[in-house]
């Protein structure tokens, strides 16, 4: 097929190359350099963690904060609740209560 109208694959790839050199160069927007630069030095200026940059994260750190601490109220509250519900008489009761034993009693007859 030598003598074919369609032009082969090569000379096809060659027009196009010749195309392409005729366009003319790309180049960047103006002060393109100046505005990255501002970007990264605004980007690592930034005082906060990285998982406070955003207000859900923040919301959700406050929150997690927030019921360990209201937790931690409600554990010791109960704590003195059942301390002052159970309170010992006498000196034996009392250790035995903060160590939390099982005291009993043997009578001697």
């Amino acid at each position: 097929m030598p003598d074919s109208p369609f032009p082969s694959h090569n000379e096809a790839f060659e027009a196009d190359l010749r195309r392409l050199r005729q366009l003319p160069s790309a180049a960047p927007a103006p002060f393109l350099y100046t505005r990255v630069q501002a970007r990264l030095l605004a980007a690592s200026e930034g005082r906060l963690p990285w998982w406070l940059r955003r207000p859900v994260h923040l919301l959700a750190v406050l929150s997690l904060l927030l019921a360990l601490n209201a937790g931690a109220v409600l554990h010791v509250a109960y704590q003195r609740y059942t301390t002052t519900a159970t309170t010992a008489t006498s000196p034996l009761d009392s250790f035995a209560s903060e160590y939390q034993l099982t005291p009993y009693v043997v009578s001697y007859e």
